[in-house]
């Protein structure tokens, strides 16, 4: 940038400039000219003509120079940084607003949370309208998104490692987002852990490459399109270049006046050839005024062909712009000749029709009437604007078919109808007939009248319908008037009967048989009141004299007099037209087990309520998003928090240290749907906190889990009473693990409480009784057996062994004492069940899983998918000379996998490494792996013993990277054999928007060498 001056130093010119600034003398005489490029683009020569005189600002020196100059550097680039640090601030904001991408951070160690106005914005929400917390927008995820992401973050937010995953938003329950989520760590100057991320909407991204697919498609097809329409509507088009003059006419050009390239005028400005003299004069000024006005024209001309008859012509000019780089101007010609002398034909026959449409038109209003015409020679249909109404159409938004007329008939009388039409054009006769079609989801019952007329020119089939709706629902109200009552009495699960005005009992369902005993030939004519006698009370008579007046009697929970119970009383009156009362309606509700059941579940929530809130445990219901529903008053007396400051809140906005918490895993296991139970656990004699946890996830009827009963048990008193009893057994009640003693008739001496609740039962239920007997459902088992033994061979035995008294698995230490046995188990039933769980996750995992040992060099275990990946079973893995992929591994690429195995050999736990290479599998083929690998098990002193390596098939992606790899090579191949200097540069704005200086994005060796650089990419041209 020339200082003072808008424009740019022309680039070749640039090496000239700078020489010549340096070797400058002062008091010289100064003739030097360079390029320079405009604002507008232009290119131009400055010439600088003069005195050159060299000054230094004296004052700048006396100003600064009592101050050390380190200290006025360092305030210099401190002030420097900060104005930098601002307007990275403001271009991050702004490039917030143009990528669709939000920042948020979460401090690890304070638990403070930020997120940007943007991640609001991508969640349709106002700025700022919520408290800041890790799970704040966590609601929002997709329903089948969230259950994984929450995984996924939870995962990476323990380790400490960063995140990328794309997820879906549902908002307002209808619309999706697509987002980006990245995380990062990093350190703050107080050496707290920061977890900051980015999200981006993807959702515009992804709605554009479908569109622009879609475009690519339709662009291919409009042009083959366009080249017919030239055809079938006796079109062409041409162009002209208004920087070269060049004119290009379209193959159709030639074909529509009948010319060859030879015929075509040599002057471009006249265009057109044959134009008639008359019109010749009136063409130029259109077109010269549409070239000086650069506006879109029209015309009509006629052209004289080669045997002198008028040819006539229509044609439209606009102008387009390539880009920004040269101007066209384009015509498109159309022949009208046959439309013209048909028009004039045409303005006799549209005069009569007009009236006789006015007439028709007139008539199918006043019959609510319409009528088509097929013309059976062209195929041409007209529809008269009553069709339109008849079935409820715009004739504005629609165009009538017959496929669309179709489509608004009843399914049932489709068939009918087309049969009609084919019969009647077949045999050139006439049928009158029914049908219906549907009209905005009502039905409408339709009269069809169809004729064919035979004419001298044309052959036409008239169809003629008639709306008769009006007179088919006054017949089907009166059918359903006559057969209410019957549908009412035998239809009806409640008692149903009606009287007349005068209490005479005439209708009388089947349900008031089964109630009453009473057939309906017994009372049907009958007296209501004689056939209830009992029923002759003033409240009944009174419920009778209103409804008589008009009245409508409903009552509830009314105990039965008839039968018992409860139930729902309804009397109406039944009025005629007049409005004159002409029966009395009555219907019975049978609700007794509705009332009994009402009444036990008001007892039953009342009863559980108080129970909650006397409870001596502190109770906490939460949601499926772990917000709060329910705390009783032992939890705020606990927490000293009211109810009513914790109701609706999320568990993370009330302590946000909590996702630090080692129990924090086990509630994402509730929300899984597993019961888990936290046993007390104390790690301070003196604490009083010592107390079980437990937590039972809720589930609707589609075992989905709305949320979760969280019930803590303050076993602190239980825990004094314990430190007391182990005085006499310190060893014994230690230990959470059963244990008993037998003596050398195998009756039970001692029993501690974790065997009384292994074996459900009591102290009493045990001491002093012969195990057997307190146990029969081990006699004959395994462990049945080891006791024996035991006892019998005073030797000491220990293993797992299945329970039969209990279903599970129990480890067992039987030894013998000098008076008989003491016997220690535990319940080892969840260890087992978890590796089973692993496996099974392992096998249903789409990555190839793998344990191998290290000591054995052979593979442990490998899931389902490394099995079908590789086509050989575990065993076949193991085979001599398969060993950990030994013989699997490209040979080229063997040292690789071995160096990652030696790696994580060296590594600490949670450590990873990576690596990628190629393998054979089983049918021949190479594919690309890609490997992550971990130590899974170490030795009591720290040694890596099993490793875990968790793989996927990375082949499309080396390939595509390859082939991307090639393209980008062969373009900078082609871009530095090019002759020219080729340059790309982008514009650098200021936050103004007012270019400042150009960036270098693209630069080939032969543009290179005229500047002698090689290092421009990326940079200035200032710099």
């Amino acid at each position: 940038m020339v200082e003072g001056l808008p424009c740019l130093i022309y680039p070749e010119d640039l090496p000239a400039v700078e020489r010549w600034l340096f070797g400058l003398q002062n008091e010289s005489i100064q003739n030097f000219g360079f390029h320079v490029i405009t604002s507008y683009g232009n290119r131009k020569w400055l010439k600088l003509t003069g005195l050159v005189k060299i000054t230094e600002e004296q004052d700048f020196f006396d100003r600064y120079r009592q101050q050390e100059l380190d200290v006025f550097i360092k305030n210099k680039r401190l002030t420097e940084e900060a104005e930098r640090q601002e307007l990275y601030l403001k271009s991050y904001e702004f490039a917030e607003g143009i990528s669709a991408t939000g920042m948020w951070m979460i401090n690890a160690a304070t638990h403070e949370a930020f997120y940007s106005d943007a991640v609001y914005r991508i969640h349709d929400l106002p700025p700022q309208s919520l408290n800041a917390h890790l799970y704040s927008f966590v609601s929002f995820v997709h329903p089948e998104d969230r259950d994984a992401l929450i995984t996924a973050f939870d995962k990476a937010y323990q380790a400490r490692t960063p995140l990328h995953l794309e997820y879906r938003l549902l908002l307002n329950n209808i619309r999706i987002k697509y987002v980006r989520l990245c995380t990062q760590w990093s350190q703050s100057t107080r050496g707290e852990s920061i977890l900051s991320g980015i999200m981006e909407d993807l959702t515009a991204q992804n709605d554009t490459d479908s569109k622009l697919a879609g475009i690519n498609d339709l662009l291919k097809v409009k042009n083959g399109l366009l080249q017919q329409a030239e055809t079938l509507n006796q079109t062409a088009s041409w162009y002209m270049n208004l920087a070269t003059k060049k004119v290009v006419y379209s193959a159709g050009f030639y074909r529509i006046l009948k010319l060859k390239p030879a015929d075509l005028p040599p002057d471009p400005n006249q265009l057109l050839p044959n134009i008639h003299p008359d019109d010749l004069e009136r063409v130029e000024a259109v077109i010269s005024q549409a070239l000086s006005e650069r506006c879109p024209k029209e015309m009509a001309f006629r052209i004289v062909d080669h045997n002198g008859k008028f040819r006539y012509f229509k044609q439209k000019i606009s102008f387009l712009n390539d880009h920004g780089r040269d101007q066209f101007m384009v015509g498109t010609i159309t022949d009208v000749s046959k439309p013209e002398i048909l028009e004039r034909k045409l303005k006799k026959s549209l005069a009569s029709l007009h009236l006789q449409s006015i007439a028709n038109r007139q008539l199918e209003e006043f019959s609510l009437a319409g009528s088509w015409l097929l013309d059976l020679t062209s195929g041409e249909t007209t529809w008269s604007k009553g069709m339109y109404t008849l079935l409820g159409l715009k004739p504005s938004a629609h165009q009538l078919s017959q496929n669309l007329l179709l489509t608004l008939i009843h399914p049932e009388d489709k068939k009918v109808f087309s049969d009609y039409i084919k019969t009647v054009i077949d045999s050139h006769s006439e049928a009158t007939f029914d049908f219906r079609v549907i009209r905005h989801a009502e039905t409408r019952y339709l009269q069809a009248h169809f004729i064919v007329l035979d004419g001298e020119a044309v052959k036409l089939f008239s169809a003629t319908i008639q709306d008769k709706t009006t007179e088919k629902q006054l017949q089907q109200q009166l059918k359903e008037v006559l057969t209410m009552s019957d549908m009412l009495s035998d239809a009806s699960m409640n008692t149903v009967f009606v009287c007349d005005r005068n209490n005479y009992l005439i209708r009388w369902n089947k349900r008031c048989e089964e109630a009453y005993g009473l057939k309906k030939e017994k009372v049907l004519g009958r007296h209501f009141f004689d056939v209830f006698p009992q029923l002759k009370t003033p409240k009944i008579l009174h419920l009778f004299e209103q409804v008589g007046r008009g009245e409508t009697v409903h009552l509830t929970g009314q105990k039965a007099m008839l039968t018992g119970g409860y139930q729902d009383l309804l009397m109406v009156p039944v009025k005629d037209e007049k409005q004159s009362i002409r029966a009395i309606l009555t219907v019975i509700q049978d609700t007794t087990n509705e009332v009994e059941l009402k009444q036990k579940l008001t007892e039953r929530l009342q009863f559980i309520e108080k129970l909650l809130e006397e409870s001596v445990d502190r109770v906490i219901v939460l949601d499926r998003n772990m917000n709060y529903l329910y705390w009783n008053k032992r939890a705020e007396e606990y927490y000293r928090i009211r109810k009513e400051e914790v109701l609706g809140r999320n568990i993370l906005d009330l302590f946000p240290a909590f996702i630090n918490d080692p129990s924090y895993s086990e509630f994402r296991k509730a929300l899984a749907g597993k019961t888990v139970f936290l046993p007390a656990s104390v790690t301070n004699e003196t604490e009083q906190d010592y107390y079980e946890t437990y937590l039972v996830p809720f589930k609707d009827d589609k075992e989905e889990v709305t949320g979760i009963l969280w019930i803590v048990h303050d076993l602190y008193k239980d825990r004094q009473l314990l430190l007391q009893q182990r005085k006499t057994y310190d060893i014994i009640d230690a230990l959470n693990e059963g244990y008993y003693e037998l003596d050398t008739g195998y009756r039970v001496k001692y029993i501690n409480q974790s065997a009384e609740k292994f074996f459900n039962g009591g102290k009493d239920d045990f001491v002093g009784k012969v195990i057997w007997d307190a146990v029969p459902q081990a006699v004959g088992g395994p462990i049945h057996a080891v006791i024996l033994k035991a006892m019998e061979q005073r030797v000491a035995i220990r293993g797992e062994y299945f329970s039969r008294s209990t279903g599970k698995w129990v480890f067992l230490s039987v030894t013998p004492t000098t008076d008989g046995l003491a016997v220690i188990f535990f319940d080892v039933q969840k260890q087992k069940d978890d590796a089973h769980f692993i496996h099974l996750i392992a096998d249903t995992s789409p990555n190839m899983i793998g344990i191998s040992s290290l000591a054995e060099n052979k593979w442990i275990y490998i899931n389902k998918a490394t099995e079908d990946f590789f086509g050989y079973t575990n065993e076949e893995m193991n085979e001599p000379g398969r060993g950990l992929w030994s013989n699997l591994v490209y040979p080229g690429h063997i040292a690789i996998v071995e160096a990652l195995f030696q790696s994580v050999a060296a590594g600490q736990p949670g450590e990873i490494y990576e690596a990628n290479y190629k393998v054979l599998r089983k049918d021949g083929e190479y594919r690309w792996l890609y490997n992550r690998a971990s130590v899974f098990k170490s030795d009591e002193r720290g040694r890596p013993v099993e490793i875990l390596s968790v793989a996927f098939d990375n082949t499309e992606k080396v390939v595509a990277e390859e082939k991307l790899t090639e393209s980008m090579d062969w373009l900078k191949s082609v871009l530095d054999n090019a002759g020219n200097s080729i340059m790309a540069l982008k514009p650098v704005r200021n936050t103004a928007g007012k270019i400042m200086d150009l960036e270098y994005l693209l630069v080939n060796n032969k543009a290179a060498e005229s500047v002698h650089r090689w290092d421009l990419v990326g940079k200035q041209m200032v710099q």
